[in-house]
């Protein structure tokens, strides 16, 4: 695999590759893989989409928290300032 190439992608045609020999072989005589990164890099991806909608949430909610109990105060001041 280069650099920079999509992972999930070269497994995907490894896995198809590995397949079309199949065919040619003897019978009795399979391919077995020995390490297969896909679930390993699903399960990454997964996790990092969780965490980031997770921390997408909170800091929402802490600028409403912000903006509804501090904010308001604080932009009144400024408009009142910047009036008179």
């Amino acid at each position: 695999m280069r650099s920079g190439e999509n992972a999930m992608e070269v497994i995907q045609r490894v896995k198809e590759k590995l397949k079309g020999l199949e065919k040619g072989l003897p019978d009795g005589i399979t391919i077995e893989m020995g390490y297969d990164r896909s679930g390993l890099i699903e399960r990454a991806v997964t996790t990092l989409k969780t965490k980031l909608i997770e921390e997408m949430v909170v800091v929402a909610l802490i600028c409403i928290l912000f903006c509804f109990i501090s904010g308001l105060p604080l932009l009144q001041y400024l408009h009142f300032r910047w009036v008179s």
